[in-house]
């Protein structure tokens, strides 16, 4: 039986207060989507962005991480997750998070990164895959491995998928940062 390889991500926030949705996103480099944003609802947390510049500048960096992943082929077969996952753990590096990589086989990888929080809660488990299906060129008007940002859009294999949502998860303002700071208690 053939097993794709999952980006594990383990996030064992048990935080109290769950994340609420926020407006619906509007087109932009990430595209349109059906999926609301999910964010904490304590914006005023020391490191966080609070202005509009500011958000706008985590979404330029959530582009330009995105960017980044896209040009990463993943392709499967035979999808190339290691090189992948040393991408993602020295993002999460970046951030203060440590990851670990299981390499179940040549070129093959899981990653695995944990963020404890305080207990008062049940913990969450986010799963994600690295790879992509066939890109064929002949269908692109961009090269799908380039992460070209082209009519207000990032173009590329993986934009609208599972890539595209790790992306602004990481990174200045995004998803780790905010959800580090929103799961510490007083005496963290």
């Amino acid at each position: 039986m053939r097993r794709t390889p999952l980006l594990a991500l383990l996030v064992a926030t048990a935080c109290a207060r769950p994340p609420q949705a926020i407006a619906p996103p509007q087109p932009g480099l990430f595209g349109p989507s059906s999926h609301p944003v999910l964010l904490p609802p304590r914006f005023g947390e020391p490191g966080l962005p609070r202005t509009d510049a500011e958000w706008r500048g985590v979404g330029r960096e959530a582009a330009a991480l995105l960017s980044q992943y896209v040009a990463i082929n993943t392709t499967n077969p035979p999808g190339n997750e290691l090189k992948t996952a040393e991408w993602l753990k020295a993002v999460l590096a970046r951030e203060g998070i440590t990851a670990q990589i299981f390499d179940p086989g040549p070129g093959k990888a899981n990653l695995y990164a944990r963020l404890a929080g305080d207990g008062s809660a049940r913990p969450l488990i986010l799963l994600n895959h690295m790879d992509v299906v066939l890109a064929t060129p002949e269908y692109w008007k961009v090269d799908p491995f380039a992460g070209t940002v082209q009519d207000g859009y990032l173009w590329g294999r993986g934009a609208l998928d599972m890539k595209r949502r790790w992306a602004p998860a990481s990174g200045r303002g995004g998803w780790w940062s905010i959800t580090r700071n929103w799961c510490r208690t007083p005496s963290s």
